[in-house]
């Protein structure tokens, strides 16, 4: 239970942090279009979406396997 408790809040604060870095990405993206998009604005840009993928895919994962072993415990009564 202590290795799934650490899981789920690992789990959550990557979520969270790919998902500002998306917004970020989004932002960014944003002041491109209005401004011109300079190479360099462009692979910040690519990079934040990078990150925020890698940070989401496996927590996601795990989120959903934390929350498949919280729903079997609660249905064989553990």
């Amino acid at each position: 239970r202590a290795t799934r408790y650490k899981a789920a809040r690992w789990a959550k604060r990557a979520k969270r942090a790919g998902m500002l870095i998306y917004l970020l990405s989004i932002v960014l993206f944003m002041i491109g279009f209005g401004a011109g998009f300079e190479p360099a604005m462009v692979t910040v840009i690519v990079i934040c979406l990078a990150v925020g993928s890698l940070l989401l895919l496996p927590a996601t994962i795990v989120g959903y396997g934390v929350n498949a072993a919280e729903r079997e415990d609660r249905a064989t009564g553990r």
